[in-house]
């Protein structure tokens, strides 16, 4: 067994943090490559939308916010 204050422990200890941080990382970078980057404007009108009523109780895109999107169009 590795004893917590020999160098072997915080060796593995080390390696294994580096291999878990490189795992996150490229499923990160492999996340962001798949998403569907036509939806971004219509994403940030919801999100404006729900900046402007917070209260409206619907987690959903309000068809406010599609009649902004195409008048950014």
């Amino acid at each position: 067994m590795l004893d917590i204050s020999s160098g072997a422990f915080w060796f593995v200890v080390t390696v294994i943090g580096v291999a878990l941080l490189g795992a996150a990382l490229a499923w990160g970078a492999a996340y962001n490559a798949r998403r569907d980057r036509r939806k971004d404007a219509l994403t940030e009108a919801a999100t404006r939308e729900q900046y402007d009523h917070p209260n409206a109780g619907d987690s959903q895109a309000s068809p406010d916010a599609e009649h902004r999107l195409e008048a950014q169009r």
